[in-house]
Order: C-alpha cells, then structure tokens, then sequence
C-alpha cells in the first residue's frame, strides 16, 4: 500500500486510542464504499496496470506527485545548501539530541512557550493540510474520510492538543519522516532523495532494508539506532550492472 495509506492508518488508530468521539460512528456509506474500491485497485488493479502499462501508469504518476515532488526536492536542497554552510554532517547529528529533536513554540492561549518535538509540529502542520483540501481530489481524504469527523478535526487547539499526546510509536511513519527529513540532506543529494524520505514510511513495516546506496544505508542505520521503535535492519548490497544482473540470469 502507498505511504499515504500508511500514514493515514496509523492516524485513525491514534485518533481511536486519544480522540474516539472524533471517529465517525457509523461511517458514511458513499466514503466507505470509495475507501474499499480504492483499496482494493491498490492491492490488484494498480500492480496489473504497472506490469501491463508501465509508461502510461508512470506518467499518471507523476502527474498525481509532480508538484509535490519540485516542493520537496527544493527543501531537500535548501536543507543540504544550510548544512553546508553550518558544517553538520551526518556523522554530527544524532537523533537523540535536544537541540535536533525539540522546538519551542507559543501558545497564545495562555500566552506561555512550551517546547515539543519537531515531528510533532510537522506531522500536525501535514495532516491539517491534506484535511482542509476539501473539494479537490486528495489521496488523504480518501483514506480517511469514512473514518473522521472533520468538524472535529478542524478546531486548531484541539488538533494541536491532540499531537501533543500521540506518542511516536503510535504513529512511527511520522517520526520516520522527521527523521529522513533530517538525515537525508546531510548525504550526497540528487534528484531521487526526495524519494528516500518517502521509502522511510516503510521501515517500521519491514525486517530489512536492503540498498546498494552506501549513504542511504548509513542514514537508515542512524535511523534503526534512534527509531523509537524496532524497525528495518539495514543491509547495504554489492551494486550491480545490468549487464551483470542480465549475465548471472543467463541473458547474456
């Protein structure tokens, strides 16, 4: 299933343990139905229309992500140009320190700082984002939609309050974003590495995470050795040509 599925599994369960009378009960027949017709074209339909059509479904794609993906792969570059300047490396950072992991914030309630954690902000900014984009086709409102009570959602501080209490294992995709948002820059960047930070939501999934990229290996064993829970072991392979590869499968 697709990291937004992921993200938006963890979530609802989360919302079921802090928020229950967010969680709409019964759920909406018309979302529902949408959500296991969705569902079901991701187990089957879009694996046969990758192998049948790999060009016309790459493109589609890239269509669904394209914008997205420029934002993200210019963050990734502001990210790398500042660690640059500042002279941080991978081999500089850990996970675990303070001053990487927490911020401080305002609450103008009480007109009081309080200080949390960087992955909570980003995943509570994240979500309310996806949520208010009502009216325009959205992967998170699909997945979600038979599930929340927007009215609920919506209310700011009560939204905040909620990421203030979810605990990182509760949601490990979140933290495993922050975590790769993190790390990634501090290594070698190209145009893919936006794409390892989506490949993290499916360490929390996984045994082993085998990559023939030395620095994507490097920072997902900084990540396995942080992680607030077990997640994929990594394993880095022997890079392989395609001639190779052709070669021991006997095709030339």
């Amino acid at each position: 299933m697709p990291e937004a599925f992921v993200e938006c599994e963890e979530l609802v369960a989360a919302l079921g343990k802090h928020r229950p009378g967010w969680i709409l009960n019964p759920p909406p027949p018309a979302a529902t139905k949408w959500f296991h017709q969705n569902r079901a074209d991701w187990l089957h339909g879009f694996w046969t229309r990758a192998r049948r059509f790999p060009t016309r479904q790459a493109g589609h794609n890239d269509t669904l992500g394209g914008e997205t993906i420029v934002t993200a792969r210019t963050e990734v570059a502001a990210k790398k140009a500042f660690s640059r300047t500042s002279n941080v490396t991978l081999d500089t950072v850990s996970l675990t320190d303070p001053d990487v992991t927490n911020v401080e914030l305002f609450d103008p309630a009480n007109g009081r700082r309080f200080t949390t954690q960087y992955w909570r902000l980003g995943a509570a900014t994240h979500f309310a984002h996806q949520l208010a984009r009502r009216g325009q086709s959205n992967t998170y409102r699909d997945w979600l939609d038979p599930f929340l009570d927007h009215r609920r959602t919506a209310d700011q501080r009560a939204w905040m309050s909620f990421w203030m209490e979810v605990a990182p294992t509760e949601v490990p995709t979140q933290w495993l974003f922050w975590a790769a948002g993190v790390l990634v820059p501090l290594v070698k960047v190209n145009d893919g590495s936006v794409f390892d930070v989506q490949l993290a939501a499916y360490m929390a999934r996984a045994d082993v995470f085998v990559t023939a990229d030395r620095n994507l290996a490097r920072v997902a064993q900084a990540m396995a050795d942080a992680a607030p829970i077990p997640i994929a072991r990594p394993v880095r392979a022997r890079p392989t040509s395609w001639t190779t590869t052709l070669a021991a499968l006997g095709g030339g």
